[in-house]
């Protein structure tokens, strides 16, 4: 009984659906900084490429480094 149970699990774990998430994490160094303005352009081009479903950052300085961030 073991043996059938165990080979049912196993032949219908594949057909379960199964979904992939690409999480990110990259580090701003003091964003936004006085390099923001130059820096963002990286960041857009790095983004792009990546299309992360979710970001997580570190080392933004402050809520208008989020917000700029956001709306680059």
């Amino acid at each position: 009984m073991k043996r059938l149970f165990t080979l049912i699990v196993f032949l219908t774990l594949p057909l379960m659906a199964q979904d992939t998430i690409l999480l990110m994490s990259y580090n701003l160094l003091n964003y936004p900084g006085t390099s923001a303005a130059v820096r963002n352009n990286y960041y857009k081009t790095i983004m792009n490429a990546v299309k992360p479903d979710v970001l997580l950052v570190q080392e933004i300085t402050s809520q208008i480094g989020v917000d700029g961030f956001l709306l680059m």
